[in-house]
């Protein structure tokens, strides 16, 4: 669990050159992870469900 959260929260520092746009890229690369998160989190938390029955 914490290490899912450290995946999803975890940025990329590093800038390259390009200002803006790398920006935006890094921002849409963020935004990718962390609805990757949820839905490992949402498919997680249904097997939970059905192996506890």
């Amino acid at each position: 669990m914490i290490f899912l959260l450290l995946f999803i929260f975890k940025v990329n520092i590093n800038i390259p050159d390009g200002g803006i746009n790398s920006l935006i890229n890094i921002q849409q690369e963020n935004n990718k992870r962390v609805a990757y998160g949820i839905f490992l989190l949402h498919v997680m938390t249904e097997s939970n469900k059905a192996t506890l029955g």
